[in-house]
């Protein structure tokens, strides 16, 4: 699996106002690692519409229309 490469971490600029966290791209790659959460990221730029897994290994943005995306969501439910 293809961990989310383009997820940007909180950082500080320099007028002290801090970038929020977001998937950039997403994988259609499965997440094979056991899952212990997630949430849904709405689309706002530069931040893409995503699936955010979190593993122990860390978090995965995924392409929310896969269908093992949609069985994994299930699960939680």
């Amino acid at each position: 699996c293809v961990r989310c490469g383009s997820f940007l971490f909180p950082r500080e600029i320099e007028n002290g106002e801090k970038l929020v966290s977001c998937c950039k791209t997403v994988s259609r790659t499965e997440v094979n690692d056991p899952i212990t959460g997630y949430w849904i990221q709405n689309y706002n730029a530069p931040c893409v519409r995503a699936v955010i897994f979190e593993t122990e290994k860390g978090l995965f943005c995924s392409y929310h229309k896969q269908p093992w995306v949609r069985r994994k969501i299930q699960q939680f439910e």
